[in-house]
């Protein structure tokens, strides 16, 4: 894996060469001519992101063709967006142990500073401590959406990797959860009916959780997204057990374990990596012992 001291300084020195080449190319009139610089290394990053699933090298060349174009238009929310949904896959498709983590912290950083650009969210934000609330997240406008939605999947993913010591973070991501779900009639998609389930199946105990609802929405959730594996794993190791028992359970990581992915699929490298966790999770599989025991 990398080191990130390094990383850090091989991207601040391609963004300093990147915003001279964008200075120049204001003075030149490129923006008069044809697609901007800044529209340039998007275009590259979504090329390389689309192949994502080929190798760690072709996710990093996306990561760094969208931190050149931060490094032109650091406050443009559809940039930013990208870098986290980029640093999302890679924590879920390459990254092993606190790389994951710290990937996921990532895409959350860069999915927060988005959402605070905008100013009717931040001018609603609770003034002591800055809390997210409801009154906050209805003032995002589209452009904002995507990064709040790549906020809440690097979120809670990242309480699931931390167990208990994580689940501080789920009242603020059940709130961004709840906030996008609202909108769901304007943005349809996965993530916020698949945020509200996960952020209820999350909670440790012997705090309550409201097990039928959730089944409702992570089923909504594939209904609107059957190609992403990650949906069906998320059941098999947060609910088949406490509801049906442990061998359907088991049946269930079994199947997923024995899928192979299409390289040529959208969710190739999302795919691939539901079918490597359910493995993990059959060789460290915790039967349940009473109603509501998570896996």
């Amino acid at each position: 894996m990398r080191n990130s001291e390094t990383w850090t300084a091989r991207s601040l020195a391609r963004g300093a060469i990147v915003m001279a080449l964008g200075l120049l190319g204001g003075c030149l009139g490129w923006r008069d001519k044809g697609p901007s610089p800044v529209d340039l290394a998007l275009a590259t990053g979504d090329e390389r992101f689309a192949r994502r699933a080929e190798g760690i090298d072709t996710l990093n060349g996306a990561i760094e063709a969208y931190l050149d174009a931060q490094a032109l238009e650091p406050e443009r929310p559809s940039v930013l967006a990208r870098l986290a949904r980029a640093y999302n896959a890679r924590a879920i498709g390459y990254a092993e142990g606190d790389d994951r983590a710290r990937d996921h912290l990532q895409a959350r950083e860069f999915a927060y500073l988005c959402m605070l650009l905008n100013s009717g969210y931040t001018a609603r934000l609770d003034g002591r401590g800055g809390q997210v609330n409801q009154k906050a997240m209805m003032q995002l406008t589209p452009p904002y959406w995507p990064c709040a939605e790549e906020g809440l999947i690097a979120g809670l993913r990242w309480v699931e990797l931390r167990g208990v010591a994580g689940a501080v973070e789920l009242e603020e991501l059940s709130i961004i959860a709840s906030g996008l779900q609202r909108r769901q009639g304007e943005r349809p998609g996965w993530t916020a009916t698949w945020g509200v389930s996960m952020a209820t199946l999350l909670r440790p105990a012997p705090l309550s959780r409201d097990l039928g609802g959730a089944a409702e929405r992570l089923d909504a959730a594939q209904a609107l997204e059957p190609g992403l594996w990650l949906l069906e794993l998320d059941e098999a190791r947060l609910l088949t057990g406490p509801q049906k028992g442990d061998d359907e359970a088991r049946a269930a990581l079994q199947e997923l374990a024995g899928r192979t992915p299409r390289m040529n699929d959208p969710w190739a490298l999302e795919n691939a990596a539901a079918r490597r966790l359910a493995e993990e999770a059959l060789l460290t599989f915790i039967p349940t012992e009473g109603p509501g025991r998570r896996l």
